[in-house]
């Protein structure tokens, strides 16, 4: 199209320049089973359409029918045309008028074009606009390369993508009219294109496009001419298949739908010689962006939703497990251009993070609440989470103070200072230092200063944690740019909680004095310094985040955790099951498959490697009542390139390997294996009559402490779990921190009160079948909830006469639900010895002695719902290996910088991108 040299003989508008925009419905078909063209036009009619039409700039009728009854509006706002007194019309173009001439050219059947008659299309039609004005380089090659691209799939009724994306290249690429001025016509010209895939596919060929006009073939920059030429230098040396043969499979295999035009598109590019568009296709496009997400609920496994016409469905990797690591390795695998299966025992995904309701409420399992990291999409673990859900995923910040630590009265106290029983934590930890002291001791200057490097030593363990993820992201022999960082973590690792509170709190040591001389031990019994007494209990209550009594668990996992919630918490909107959805969402969008109620018997090795798995339904085997029964249930076998156990690594080893393997008898040898199985809890799930509002619930979370002796209060509780109140107690109120929660349970409200339990306590009952444990197992509950109700009235009195029922779920509930090895809630637990050398073999790495066989979730890295989410990012890292990892690592860094420019738009894109780094890096 050329500009208009004199105005029409018409008024034309005087409206502001708006983007084009191109987007087109299928051709209408004629009798004879040619194709008619429509015009490029719309009018300035606010109607909008999921089937929007753009009348090409062919010759034909203005054939507005709907062949296919999908109620398509032909008009749409966009671009304004207007006609002159002799019928020809013109299209407004930024702020211009052209006049839509050009040459059509007759269509033959549907699907019956080659590609030479493609490239002739496209050809003949710049040809035949014949007008080119170097003042103004907006053609009509644009659209025509697009119409003559989509020809090729109207079989599918949507344009495949990367048909259009490579044809469109190739013409721009040969147009020497189309420069660099033209690269805002050509963006707009493919947003908003019909499907689901071709937003976020367009989006990298127009940059694609855009790095064409920027390079100029023609000559504008030298290096990237030579580097054209060299692509085709390549393509030629590589005799007949050419080096894109291989460098462009990739593309072939990333995307859902693959057929032969998408096959047939990529291998005219490489015939044609056209090597360098191809090779920035490739570049650009993977891993693939701004997925559109559809949730879906997973289906219940039926040997049928994994074959086809009789053989098994093809899957490169297969998941065990849907709790927060399991699905995002899954998750960042299928964006990768994987093909994954995820198996879930239990009827619903989600492990820790799935949901329940029960008589009309509802409450979760496992989030109860999470850093305010996670909530923002300009954070790290939030942007991480943002990538997996395309953003669909919702949370809403908890209000300080987040947590209150709330202990019983005590007497041992300095004369004239605080005799309080409760300590607020809020966001910032000079902030939390400052609201701690003023209830402990405000003017101990001394004790001040020591609390301040205790919180300083955590924001180290955590930037140590930082460093080893990066590692996990380098391959081998880049380590040694994090590597001092991580040996200074595991040096802290080695020591406990308790031995380093006595260090800095009473001794007054600094960071680097612990590093240099050590952490001395902690004399035995208790605190004789009341203030301080006080600030160690305070400052251990993160404990019940990892379930660990602070005489043995290891600085690191404290630290990390302290600093974890440094800048405040947040809560998910909605209930937190919707998290697995969204997540796992993204599995069937690029082919994979989401089967719940498939219990995993046994991973098939052979030749040592990882192969397969063996499935059959969880309910047909919870129906029978012996072991003969069971080994009559159907198996299925499926096959897989790599498995990943997102199940905790005692699950691993002691039920789905072979017990006669090498691998599994020195994990189960204790002189070779010293870390340990984390211990189980004890649930209490109440609703309670009335609005939340009305009943003044707190909307931040309770913890109660039974003593300031906290490690004296663990051994007593251990020993007599019914005549001793719980050391420690989690009282939420998730109705009160779910902003959805008034709309979807209104006049309900809902509290969960969480303590520890211990394995062996219900191990007796474990044969028993669920909801019939006998009499014994029922009395044992009772007396349980009765310690946790009498807690809950004596802190939140307002409920005492609101309870409209309450039951507990113990160790074996987990077991049963969540398939956790001995009621494991944590997977391995946070002792010095989880990060000893020896040990990390079996935890804090995806990587098993096995090869095919890797490790996701919290034993792959740290627990609780955000460490099993990293563990999970580097199990699918280990899978994909470090040059596929370090591709997926470039689209979520420009995934980052996308979210930093859209919270402020005022940040350029480069900046974005550095900062982006920066937060990876650092955050």
């Amino acid at each position: 199209m050329t500009p208009v040299t004199q105005s029409p003989p018409v008024e034309l508008s005087t409206d502001p320049p708006v983007a084009l925009s191109l987007a087109l419905p299928p051709l209408s078909p004629t009798a004879d089973g040619t194709l008619q063209h429509h015009h490029l036009t719309t009018t300035d009619d606010e109607s909008s359409s999921p089937w929007p039409v753009i009348r090409s700039v062919f010759r034909g009728q203005n054939n507005f029918s709907d062949p296919l009854n999908r109620g398509w509006n032909p008009w749409r706002p966009g671009i304004s045309s207007r006609q002159d007194k002799c019928g020809v019309e013109y299209v407004k173009m930024h702020g211009q008028y052209f006049p839509t001439s050009g040459s059509g050219f007759s269509t033959g059947p549907v699907g019956q074009h080659d590609g030479h008659e493609l490239e002739q299309r496209c050809d003949t039609e710049r040809q035949g606009g014949g007008h080119v004005n170097k003042g103004n380089h907006v053609e009509a090659n644009v659209a025509t390369s697009v119409l003559c691209a989509t020809e090729c799939c109207l079989p599918h009724r949507e344009p495949e993508p990367k048909t259009v994306c490579v044809v469109v290249l190739r013409s721009l690429q040969r147009d020497p009219t189309f420069q660099q001025d033209e690269v805002s016509a050509f963006l707009g010209a493919f947003r908003g294109w019909i499907g689901n895939e071709v937003d976020r596919l367009f989006e990298w060929a127009a940059t694609a496009a855009k790095a064409l006009c920027m390079a100029n073939w023609q000559g504008k920059s030298r290096l990237l001419k030579k580097f054209g030429a060299t692509v085709r230098r390549l393509d030629k040396a590589c005799g007949p298949f050419g080096w894109t043969a291989w460098i462009l499979f990739p593309c072939q295999t990333l995307m859902q739908r693959r057929d032969h035009y998408t096959r047939y598109a990529i291998g005219r590019s490489r015939t044609l010689g056209d090597a360098e568009s191809c090779f920035l296709v490739w570049l650009f496009h993977w891993p693939a962006r701004r997925v559109k997400l559809h949730p879906r609920r997973a289906s219940r496994f039926r040997p049928e939703l994994v074959l086809e016409n009789g053989k098994q469905r093809r899957f490169d990797t297969i998941v065990i497990g849907s709790g927060s690591g399991g699905c995002a390795c899954a998750n960042l695998l299928a964006q990768s251009g994987q093909r994954v299966l995820i198996l879930e025992q239990h009827t619903k995904t989600g492990g820790c993070t799935h949901s329940f309701r029960d008589r009309g409420c509802e409450w979760d399992t496992g989030l109860h609440y999470t850093s305010a990291g996670m909530g923002r999409s300009t954070c790290r673990p939030g942007a991480i989470m943002h990538f997996m859900t395309q953003g669909l995923q919702k949370w809403t910040p908890l209000q300080d103070p987040y947590d209150e630590v709330i202990f019983p009265p005590d007497d041992f106290v300095k004369l004239g200072v605080p005799n309080e029983s409760s300590y607020r934590f809020v966001s910032g930890a000079d902030e939390t230092i400052q609201s701690v002291l003023a209830s402990i001791d405000p003017e101990h200057r001394e004790l001040e200063k020591r609390a301040r490097l205790y919180m300083d030593l955590c924001t180290d363990i955590n930037s140590g944690f930082t460093a080893l993820g990066i590692s996990r992201v380098l391959p081998s022999w880049m380590h040694f740019l994090v590597r001092s960082r991580i040996d200074r973590l595991m040096k802290f690792a080695a020591m406990t909680v308790r031995d380093v509170q006595y260090g800095m709190l009473n001794l007054g040591l600094t960071i680097e004095e612990l590093l240099k001389d050590g952490c001395p031990p902690a004399p035995a019994g208790s605190e004789p310094d009341p203030s301080i007494r006080r600030l160690k209990a305070v400052l251990t209550h993160p404990i019940g985040d990892y379930a660990v009594q602070p005489r043995d668990a290891t600085m690191a996992a404290h630290g990390v955790t302290m600093a974890h919630y440094q800048d405040g918490a947040c809560y998910c909107v909605g209930p937190t099951q919707q998290i697995s959805v969204r997540s796992s969402s993204m599995v069937r969008e690029f082919g994979g498959e989401v089967l719940t109620d498939a219990t995993v018997r046994e991973i098939i090795l052979e030749h040592g490697r990882a192969v397969g798995v063996r499935v059959s339904n969880t309910s047909a085997l919870a129906e029978c009542k012996s072991d003969a029964e069971r080994a009559q249930v159907p198996v299925t076998e499926l096959r897989a390139k790599a498995v990943v156990c997102a199940t905790s690594v005692y699950n691993l080893y002691n039920n789905l390997l072979p017990q006669d393997l090498a691998q599994v008898k020195e994990f189960q040898d204790p002189e070779k294996r010293t870390i340990q199985q984390s211990n189980g809890h004890i649930f209490l799930f109440c609703k309670i009559k009335g609005d939340p509002t009305e009943l003044k619930l707190p909307a931040h979370n309770l913890w109660y402490f039974n003593s300031y002796d906290i490690d004296d209060a663990f051994e007593a509780y251990f020993t007599d779990p019914v005549g001793q109140r719980p050391p420690t107690v989690y009282i939420g109120f998730p109705c009160t921190k779910d902003t959805s929660w008034k709309q979807r349970f209104p006049g309900v409200s809902n509290c969960i009160l969480i303590s520890d339990g211990l394995w062996e306590w219900f191990e007796k009952w474990q044969d028993k079948p669920v909801h019939n444990r006998g009499s014994d197992y029922e009395e044992f509950k009772e007396k349980l909830s009765k310690h946790l109700l009498e807690i809950l009235f004596e802190f939140v009195p307002e409920v005492k006469d609101k309870i409209e029922f309450s039951f507990l779920g113990t160790p074996l509930s987990e077991q049963t639900y969540l398939n956790s090895f001995c009621a494991g809630s944590y997977g391995t637990k946070c002792l010095p010895s989880m990060f000893a050398k020896s040990n990390r073999r079996w935890t804090t790495s995806p990587h098993t002695s096995i090869p095919g066989l890797y490790l996701a979730g919290s034993d792959a890295f740290l627990p609780a719902v955000c460490g099993a989410m990293y563990g999970g990012c580097f199990g699918a890292i280990a899978v994909l290996g470090h040059l596929r990892a370090l591709k997926l690592t470039l689209a979520f860094i420009a995934h980052f910088a996308g979210c930093i420019t859209d919270e402020d738009p005022k940040i350029g894109w480069i900046q974005a991108y550095i900062l982006a780094w920066k937060k990876f890096m650092n955050d």
